[in-house]
């Protein structure tokens, strides 16, 4: 008999993985879009329409902006962390490995 820890651990398949933005404030990794760099002119066009629009969260804690977050949702997230360093973060969750299958007769002589 295999057993599966996905199927009997409710947290694995309830919570969604998060990514740290910066300052204590996180986003679902299943909704984000893209990772922007903010400094071009194309993307703070971006950055007003949302601010216009009421969709702009902004998690800089009023330091600069240094990326740009598109969820699917259509909201644009502000974070003071560059997108380099948000593109490793969100790596290290790709790189999480998979629940793991164990037999439970193992489990048992042992």
């Amino acid at each position: 008999m295999k057993y599966n820890k996905s199927e009997y651990s409710s947290h694995t398949n309830d919570h969604p993985l998060l990514l740290n933005v910066g300052y204590g404030n996180f986003i679902s990794v299943n909704k984000l879009v893209a990772v922007l760099n903010a400094d071009s002119s194309p993307i703070k066009r971006v950055v007003q329409d949302a601010k216009d629009k009421g969709i702009l969260v902004d998690a800089t804690y009023g330091r600069r902006t240094r990326s740009v977050l598109i969820m699917d949702s259509g909201n644009v997230v502000l974070s003071a962390i560059q997108s380099e360093t948000m593109s490793h973060r969100f790596s290290a969750h790709k790189e999480t490995p998979e629940p793991q299958t164990t037999d439970l007769k193992e489990i048992s002589k042992s």
